[in-house]
């Protein structure tokens, strides 16, 4: 009878890691593929780093950032991890 109380408890504990881990990390990816898939020029942004700026450029993977007037840096797009405006 013990043995069914530890099986019992095992898949209770995953259930619970599942809904306070894993699934909350899985609806933030997707978020964040959203965000990146829908970045277009002149959208105000803000990487992981902090810079904020206006992008310039949209490519596959990377993005133009102007983040001063006349000062563009190259950013990967998964470092944005948000919008600004």
């Amino acid at each position: 009878m013990e043995q069914g109380w530890f099986l019992v408890y095992m898949v209770a504990l995953f259930a619970l890691f599942y809904f306070v881990a894993i699934r909350p990390q899985m609806k933030a990816q997707k978020a964040h593929k959203e965000l990146v898939s829908s970045l277009k020029v002149s959208n105000k942004v803000v990487t992981a780093g902090g810079l904020h700026g206006t992008l310039t450029f949209v490519g596959e993977e990377t993005v133009m950032m102007e983040i001063s007037e006349g000062v563009n840096i190259e950013v990967t797009k998964t470092a944005i991890i948000k919008k600004a405006d």
